[in-house]
């Protein structure tokens, strides 16, 4: 992220925690919370549009691991994409699982299923055809040891989808081996070069398929408009809840159009990575 915001630090968990005991209980309210997360949120519209391109490849998609599955929207999103799979979502906090198996009972969709589960201790033998992990490893400290265990995991030509932030090369001295410059606190690094990602996975037996840069100059503006000024009103203040609904009607076209941007360029750089790696046959 540009220098202006290198001293910001949001504190997601408590917000999250919030909207997940407000959401929690009715299934009307977590879809329409799904939806807004695809509007609000570029990263989503990366992550599904590579996820539909993987479903209209052909590629036969049984068993599928959304690893890190937060509130579910995920595993939710690949149940209707992939109507003949399986899902299992794992997550280390206890009562987003409680909360996304309550949805899925009340949906009636039991080819969603929810563990608690460490990604650093979690793995499951030549299981799954696609493992899904959007924005975790920026909150792991032993990443290497998370690639194993989705190398291990996967079926010889399965698939291994992430996404995760990025950060500029720089040389060892200018940043701390935690990588404590991200804006957001609950993370243990700022992120991954493409070098360092590339490496880790290879270095795992993964060779990469497809890679990209999300948040390009258009996206980073979309996510100041939609994330960075309201995250920043509402730590100074609880009471900016009262002003977001209109400052809202007159940004979200403007962060629209820089999120439609942001998808069709070829972003040389940019404040995401996006990876598709395979395990080989």
């Amino acid at each position: 992220m540009p220098v202006e915001w290198d001293t910001l630090h949001l504190e997601y968990d408590p917000l999250k925690a919030g909207i997940g005991r407000w959401i929690r209980n009715s299934p009307v309210i977590r879809r329409l919370f799904y939806y807004l997360l695809g509007r609000f949120f570029l990263r989503e519209r990366y992550v599904k549009r590579e996820l539909r391109r993987i479903a209209s490849s052909g590629t036969v998609i049984r068993e599928i691991w959304d690893a890190g599955s937060g509130y579910g929207q995920y595993s939710w999103f690949c149940a209707r994409l992939f109507p003949q799979a399986t899902i299992l979502g794992t997550d280390v906090k206890q009562e987003q699982v409680t909360n996304c198996t309550r949805f899925c009972t009340q949906m009636r969709l039991d080819r969603c299923r929810f563990e608690v589960g460490d990604l650093q201790k979690t793995s499951y033998d030549t299981r799954f055809d696609l493992i899904l992990s959007v924005d975790v490893m920026e909150h792991i400290a032993d990443d290497a040891a998370v690639f194993r265990n989705f190398h291990r995991s996967l079926r010889p030509g399965g698939r291994c989808l992430i996404h995760t932030p990025a950060r500029p090369p720089k040389s060892q001295e200018e940043i701390s081996p935690e990588g404590t410059r991200s804006v957001v606190a609950e993370h243990v690094r700022e992120g991954y070069t493409p070098d360092e990602i590339h490496q880790r996975l290879e270095q795992t037996g993964f060779v990469v398929t497809r890679f990209a840069f999300t948040y390009g100059l258009a996206g980073f503006k979309a996510w100041k408009l939609l994330q960075g000024y309201p995250m920043r009103w509402l730590h100074v203040s609880r009471w900016a809840w009262l002003f977001l609904p209109f400052y809202y009607a007159v940004v979200c076209p403007i962060a629209e159009y820089w999120m439609q941007r942001d998808l069709a360029a070829d972003n040389p750089t940019g404040g995401g990575i996006l990876v598709l790696a395979e395990k080989q046959p």
